[in-house]
């Protein structure tokens, strides 16, 4: 029977640092019979932010899986929801371990205080969930340890799950060799990063301008988080905490999820609830030359992006246009949409589905010139079919006014 490693976060507690090293980790830890899936994105041997190899189990079906080997590990914060919340996961949990002859399953799981949780969840919802909510708002609505509770006693119904639970907190220097003890490998088989810091928190001056871009463009705001995040991880983060009252007031309304979660941890790894020194609000924000040149790069490169996306669309309308024209016989105005679109279009080539629309207008063109020549073609044997109406018509004049004259003599000499 096989064992079933699954890490699965939860959120804001290193887990793209860790699947980095997991990344890059592939052949030591096949060297100990332990099969990691997948192919390894680019960020994540770059050690930069990704999302693990465990997404597939929550949407592929288990018989599509090759595990070889008799230990299979999967890492994603994703799957930590899906111990939570989610009403399919005990039977799809039970279906993958069916098929793949799994009799042991293993959850490694690091657990963050509440407050820096909720400070962090905060700094991630304005990175990348397009918020511009306030801290004090996040720390109104935050039940992270109500959901803790939830997956640690939920019913898996066949499945025996194994918790590995651990305080982020107490071990921040610690992940990789938890993680090692958790997978049962010499400590320092997993690659270390050194110092490289992945998906960093913000400063408040980047929270500031990501915030206010989340009220305009949040596509904008994510990709100048993780620009920021990626292209200069060395910039130290701040915290953002609310007032001592709105971070009490969380700690109060979720004291009960807190207590039934610190009685199924070790003391050493329970909750702390200890307030944090509110925030000072700052006039002036101070950003290093190389976060201003991130900034104004991937603004810019998004500006640039939106202008060709507004100029292909309007080159699209254009084109539809253009066909309506067509069919209605007004190849003129076609015509004059038509290159239009072309002009709109000229050195896209490879964005989105510029080739596809350029094809579409060579065959508009050619066919409305098609058309044209038609069309001045039965104009032309029309023209020539009139003339020859019209000289034939003339001749037959002719001929009335000759015999005319004719007639009326003969007459005269009867």
């Amino acid at each position: 029977m096989r064992t079933l490693y699954l890490h699965i976060g939860h959120s804001k507690t290193g887990s793209s640092f860790l699947q980095a090293s997991f990344a890059n980790s592939l052949a030591a830890m096949a060297e100990h019979g332990i099969e990691y899936p997948g192919a390894p994105s680019e960020a994540a041997t770059g050690w930069k932010i990704s999302s693990g190899n465990g997404q597939p189990l929550l949407n592929t079906p288990p018989e599509d899986f090759e595990i070889t080997g008799d230990k299979v590990f999967f890492s994603a914060e994703r799957l930590f929801r899906a111990f939570a919340v989610e009403e399919g996961w005990p039977a799809r949990l039970a279906a993958f371990c069916k098929v793949h002859e799994i009799g042991a399953v293993e959850v490694l799981m690091f657990l963050r205080d509440p407050i820096p949780h909720a400070e962090s969840s905060y700094q991630q919802m304005v990175k990348r969930g397009g918020s511009v909510d306030t801290v004090e708002t996040t720390f109104t609505n935050y039940t992270q340890p109500e959901m803790v509770r939830d997956a640690l006693t939920r019913d898996y119904g066949p499945v025996k799950v194994n918790w590995h639970l651990f305080s982020y907190d107490r071990n921040k220097t610690g992940l990789l060799p938890i993680t090692e003890a958790f997978l049962g490998l010499p400590e320092g088989t997993l690659v270390r990063g050194g110092d490289k810091a992945v998906n960093r928190s913000m400063t408040a001056g980047e929270l500031t301008i990501l915030r206010g871009l989340n009220a305009h463009d949040p596509a904008a705001a994510s990709l100048l988080a993780d620009a920021l995040c990626n292209e200069v991880p060395e910039i130290a983060s701040e915290t953002v905490y609310p007032s001592t009252e709105a971070q009490q007031a969380m700690i109060d309304r979720l004291s009960g999820a807190i207590a039934e979660v610190d009685a199924m941890l070790a003391p050493s790894e329970r909750y702390s609830v200890d307030l944090r020194p509110p925030a000072d609000e700052a006039e002036a924000f101070t950003f290093s030359l190389r976060q201003v040149e991130v900034m104004t790069a991937t603004l810019g490169a998004r500006v640039q992006d939106v202008t060709i996306q507004m100029q292909i669309e309007r080159a699209r309308r254009q084109i539809n246009m253009a066909q309506v024209l067509f069919d209605k016989g007004r190849l003129d105005e076609a015509d004059t949409l038509l290159a239009r679109s072309g002009a709109g279009l000229k050195g896209l080539d490879g964005y989105g589905d510029v080739d596809g629309l350029k094809r579409i207008v060579d065959k508009l063109v050619k066919a409305s010139a098609t058309r044209a020549a038609a069309a001045a073609k039965a104009a032309e044997a029309a023209k020539a079919e009139a003339a020859q109406a019209e000289a034939a018509s003339a001749a037959e004049a002719s001929g009335d006014a000759a015999a005319g004259p004719a007639t009326a003599e003969g007459q005269a000499q009867k």
